[in-house]
């Protein structure tokens, strides 16, 4: 699974991603759009350099975002419409190749 590049994991009851994630440095897509359980997103997801998309809509009961976000440098999309977070973390100004960002 190492060479993995998109994950979906939408509409899953998963409460939070395990760590290990971060094992997956291929990924370019991870998709958790309507996990209507989600609570935590851990650090280490920000170690996926490769990342380039992240679709957290309508996951109403995740309430923070890593702080270190920022290290996501190639993140195009990031979609965190209908999510808990009052605010989007500093590091966010460090997403240089970020081209869309949606947070209704």
């Amino acid at each position: 699974m190492k060479c993995l590049k998109i994950l979906n994991l939408s509409g899953t009851a998963i409460k939070e991603l395990p760590h290990s994630i971060a094992h997956l440095k291929d990924l370019r897509e991870l998709h958790l759009r309507e996990c209507k359980n989600l609570e935590i997103l851990p650090s280490s997801i920000c170690t996926l350099t490769s990342l380039g998309y992240l679709d957290l809509r309508d996951c109403s009961k995740l309430e923070i975002l890593p702080e270190n976000l920022g290290n996501l440098y190639c993140l195009k999309d990031l979609l965190v419409d209908r999510i808990a977070i009052s605010q989007l973390p500093s590091t966010m100004m460090h997403l240089d190749e970020l081209e869309m960002l949606s947070c209704r």
